[in-house]
């Protein structure tokens, strides 16, 4: 016997937040924004209180996969980046918290997405370096378990597309600092994805 089980179609919830250091901006705003497979991209107009907490709530959002894009910025410019793939499911609540513990030039940051889906892709990144010397680029691919079949994959780097292609190289034009480079992988009709995130410091080989 043969069972099929597809998502039900609706809306469900999709809350997030971001918190920083804040003694470390001076004054931040964060850009957001939600990319599905097919159509127009949505804002996430983030709420911004006691200067390092930003939350977003939306209760309307339609079911399906999409890439969430939060750019943390500092008088105007890029501090810090998450790109993360989430899946709203009819009548839930999908919760993403994103916790940054230190910003440029030593940052880490910790993320939590729920609920969890079996249904999401899993994506690996090979290649990655953790500390690139200032100048040069690392050659990075994406990889998916073959039973998944072909995918459209996107690179973010510092909250931006960059590249489409399963195999890339980056970083040779990155100043000293930290950074996140994501890959999203999504099947042609939408219908399942994922992403992985490689964080790296830029660094001066000439500092010790």
């Amino acid at each position: 016997v043969n069972i099929t089980v597809t998502p039900l179609d609706g809306v469900g919830t999709l809350d997030l937040s971001l918190s920083w250091p804040g003694n470390e901006t001076i004054d931040p705003s964060i850009e957001s924004k939600l990319l599905p497979p097919v159509g127009s991209e949505i804002n996430l107009p983030f709420i911004i209180t006691d200067d390092n907490l930003g939350t977003y709530n939306n209760d309307d959002l339609n079911t399906g996969y999409y890439t969430a894009i939060i750019k943390l910025l500092d008088l105007g410019s890029w501090v810090y980046d998450v790109v993360e793939v989430v899946r709203i499911v009819k009548d839930q609540v999908t919760s993403g918290v994103f916790t940054l513990t230190e910003i440029n030039p030593n940052g880490t940051i910790e993320i939590n997405i729920t609920p969890e889906m079996n249904e999401i892709i899993d994506v690996t990144i090979n290649g990655g370096i953790a500390e690139l010397p200032k100048g040069d680029a690392m050659s990075v691919s994406a990889v998916v378990p073959p039973d998944v079949g072909n995918v459209v994959y996107v690179w973010y780097l510092k909250g931006d597309p960059v590249s489409t292609n399963q195999s890339d190289s980056f970083g040779n034009d990155l100043d000293k600092g930290v950074y996140n480079l994501t890959v999203t992988a999504f099947t042609a009709d939408g219908a399942r994805a994922g992403s992985a995130t490689h964080p790296f410091h830029v660094v001066d080989p000439n500092v010790k």
